[in-house]
């Protein structure tokens, strides 16, 4: 479900799921309806179960992940090894392998519409970059 306060602003995506992969949830108010929105940690590790499990590649993820990683979200361990059946580092050497094989020509692909060009001309040049650095550096000792 996509909400939008005006017709000139970005849209809010909403996703409703539900399987049970023990994730955690608090209350928030939006415009005036309570509901249950999955924690950060949560939401960080389902992200990255997505990236390397989809069918076809959604370059969002990466962004979204490079978004996480770079404002130090914390993820749950324990929902990744739950739904990838693989130990934490495992998995994320699994996420760099995959990012370091996305070809840099079609990073903006799917997101486009969703970034300004400053943040575009950022992707272009960095995002791939920057998400394997940050990804590397949780597996750093």
């Amino acid at each position: 479900m996509l909400l939008s306060y005006s017709d000139e602003a970005q849209n809010i995506k909403i996703e409703i799921n539900k399987r049970n992969f023990g994730s955690q949830y608090k209350v928030k108010n939006y415009l005036g309806i309570s509901m249950l929105v999955i924690k950060c940690e949560d939401m960080f590790a389902h992200k990255l179960v997505a990236m390397a499990e989809r069918n076809k590649t959604a370059h969002r993820d990466i962004y979204d992940i490079h978004f996480f990683l770079n404002n130090n979200w914390e993820i749950n361990k324990e929902i990744v090894e739950k739904r990838t059946e693989m130990k934490f580092a495992d998995y994320l050497k699994k996420c760099i392998k995959f990012v370091e094989n996305i070809p840099d020509r079609g990073i903006l692909s799917g997101m486009g519409e969703l970034i300004n060009e400053k943040q575009k001309a950022w992707a272009k040049t960095k995002l791939k970059k920057d998400t394997l650095f940050l990804l590397r550096l949780i597996l750093a000792p």
